[in-house]
C-alpha cells in the first residue's frame, strides 16, 4: 500500500510559467507589472489544478512517499520520475537502513513508473509494520507543449472571470455602436473542452 506523497523540495516559484508568457496569454503588455501578483497567483493556481487533475508532477520537484513493502514497486504512484535520490528502509533487527543504488532499477514506461530488483538481486527483508521511503526527483525535465497550454487557457480563463467583462463579445465607442455579451457560455465551455483535450494523454488514473 502506498501513502500520500508529500513534497520536498517545491518548484521554483511560477515555473513552468513565466510571467511574459502569462501577459501575453491574457492580452497585457509586457511593461505593465500592475497586475504581477495576481498573474503569479493565478499561474500556481493553474499549476496545482494540472497537478490534481492528472495526478502528475509538472515542473521539477523533489518528494518522499511511503509504502508498506517492497511489493508495491510493481507500481510507483507519483509520475513523471526523474531519479531516484534514496530508498530507506527498516531491517528485521530494527535498524534504519539505505538501499544500495545498485540494488535496485528505475523503469518509466511513459507515465507508469516502477522500481525493479536488478537480475540475481533480492529485496532485502524488512521489520513487519514498518514502511519503506522513497526520495525522488520528479516532473518534467522540459514540460510538454500541452500542458503548458493548458495552464496558459487556465490562467487566461480566471483573469478574465476577476474583470467587470468577463463575457464581452463586443465593444465598440459610444456613439458608433453597443456592446454585445456573449450569455450562452458558449466561450468557457469551448475553454474547458479545450485544456481538457491537451492534459487528457497526461492523466494518471488511482492505483485500484
Amino acid at each position: 500500500m502506498w501513502y500520500p506523497a508529500s513534497v520536498v523540495t517545491p518548484p521554483e516559484g511560477t515555473a513552468p510559467l513565466t510571467l511574459d508568457q502569462a501577459k501575453r496569454q491574457c492580452g497585457i503588455a509586457l511593461d505593465n507589472d500592475d497586475l504581477d501578483d495576481e498573474l503569479e497567483r493565478l499561474m500556481m493556481a493553474a499549476r496545482d489544478h494540472v497537478e490534481r487533475y492528472c495526478a502528475i508532477y509538472v515542473p521539477t520537484q523533489t518528494v518522499s512517499v511511503k509504502c508498506d513493502g517492497f511489493g508495491d514497486f510493481a507500481r510507483v504512484p507519483i509520475a513523471p520520475v526523474q531519479s531516484v535520490t534514496s530508498i530507506a528502509y527498516v531491517d528485521t533487527d530494527g535498524e534504519a537502513r539505505m538501499l544500495d543504488p545498485a540494488a535496485s532499477e528505475l523503469r518509466n514506461d511513459g507515465l507508469t513508473v516502477s522500481i525493479a530488483a536488478p537480475h540475481g538481486v533480492r529485496w532485502p527483508a524488512t521489520l513487519p509494520g514498518s514502511r519503506i521511503r522513497i526520495i525522488a526527483v520528479v516532473g518534467f525535465a522540459a514540460v510538454p507543449p500541452a500542458i503548458i497550454s493548458a495552464m496558459l487557457l487556465l490562467v487566461r480563463s480566471q483573469h478574465a472571470l476577476a474583470g467587470p467583462d468577463a463575457n464581452l463579445k463586443k465593444k465598440v465607442v459610444d456613439g458608433v455602436g453597443s456592446r454585445e455579451w456573449d450569455m450562452t457560455g458558449a466561450v468557457d465551455g469551448m475553454t474547458r473542452q479545450a485544456i481538457a483535450s491537451f492534459l487528457e494523454p497526461f492523466r494518471c488514473w488511482p492505483l485500484s
